[in-house]
């Protein structure tokens, strides 16, 4: 056993298992795949979605759209998790299987390479800088040049190279501290949203501002996470069994995407504030809501950045770790540059 695990770390020149399989010694259990999963699930954009709902849905259709679409959502990760538990390895290698050596690479780069690592990077970083100077100006009444949307865009995505480079174990890392915190803070907000509106049966009998239709919302909520379905594999390689990854992914969709996608739709449903993290500050919670922002950006675009270095690594010889900067950097410049045309929405 020892000279097979020695073998794998000779083949390994890309960096955290990239092209060959996670040695037995190096797999994780249960709660540590969950930890993950749920720090990549927690971030503005499902906090956005959640908020859309609530000024677009009841109560009522709000948890029966947010559950529907969040089984689906669990059942397809599932599948993907138990072929990354059983092959452990990334869902590029995965890719030769089925698309070929070349195959995979174009699928590979344009879904996680570019889409996730470079694309979804940027997006989730210029959001993360508008919405830090919001929230920095809600709580503290002005913004200083370093927390301006423009630079903090910046500095907030290489922030979040730093768990990326150091691959699974870094992001792992962060997952396990911030997202209780993260947890405790939606909660918190939540609470005072109902208490502030009355009770629950307040809640149930408010009417949404802008109605949608439940195919609508169906449609939004696994659109929005089909992605992170589908390349499952690039965390579940580490579960200690298929069915802990795969369980893992399942369990933390589908009983806390609906729950988050709640929490956020009864803010914006009960307060004056169509944006979330400005409901929270309605409430007093301006610095829960930085904290919020802060962690949650950081938990899931480390891991945009994970997936798009590791679909790199499937398609050229280099270093997964190298390949992060190099992304991190295109995205924080994109950031910068995207970030003074927007703004985080407000309620006129």
């Amino acid at each position: 056993m020892a000279e097979a695990e020695s073998a794998v770390l000779r083949r390994d020149q890309s960096g955290d298992y990239s092209n060959v399989r996670v040695p037995e010694t190096d797999t994780k259990s249960f709660f540590g795949m969950f930890l993950v999963f749920t720090g990549v699930l927690i971030c503005v954009a499902v906090l956005y979605g959640g908020a859309a709902l609530g000024n677009g849905l009841n109560l009522r259709d709000m948890a029966i759209a947010s559950i529907a679409g969040s089984f689906v959502l669990g059942v397809i990760g599932f599948l993907t998790a138990v072929i990354g538990g059983r092959t452990r390895t990334s869902t590029y290698v995965i890719m030769r299987h089925s698309f070929g050596r070349m195959g995979s690479i174009i699928a590979g780069v344009a879904v996680s390479g570019i889409g996730c690592g470079i694309g979804w990077f940027f997006i989730q970083a210029f959001l993360f800088g508008t919405v830090f100077e919001t929230m920095i100006r809600e709580v503290f009444g002005t913004a200083p040049w370093i927390a301006t949307a423009p630079v903090s865009s910046v500095w907030g995505a290489l922030m979040m190279c730093l768990t990326a480079y150091y691959g699974y174990k870094g992001i792992a890392f962060l997952s396990y501290l911030a997202v209780p915190l993260m947890a405790i803070m939606l909660a918190a907000g939540t609470y005072a949203a109902v208490s502030e509106a009355g009770g629950f049966a307040a809640a149930a009998s408010t009417t949404p501002a802008a109605p949608i239709t439940m195919s609508q919302a169906m449609t939004a909520i696994i659109g929005m996470y089909i992605a992170g379905a589908t390349i499952t594999p690039d965390i579940s390689r580490f579960a200690v069994t298929p069915a802990a990854g795969a369980w893992a992914w399942f369990w933390q969709v589908f009983l806390l995407q609906p729950l988050l996608m709640l929490a956020a739709g009864m803010l914006t449903l009960l307060t004056p504030q169509s944006d979330v993290v400005q409901a929270m500050a309605h409430l007093g919670m301006g610095l829960g809501a930085l904290i919020l922002v802060v962690l949650g950006q950081w938990t899931t675009n480390d891991n945009n950045l994970y997936n798009g270095s590791l679909a790199f690594a499937n398609a050229m010889r280099v270093k997964r770790s190298k390949m992060v900067l190099v992304q991190g950097g295109i995205g924080a410049v994109f950031a910068g540059l995207t970030a003074p045309a927007f703004s985080a929405p407000t309620r006129s």
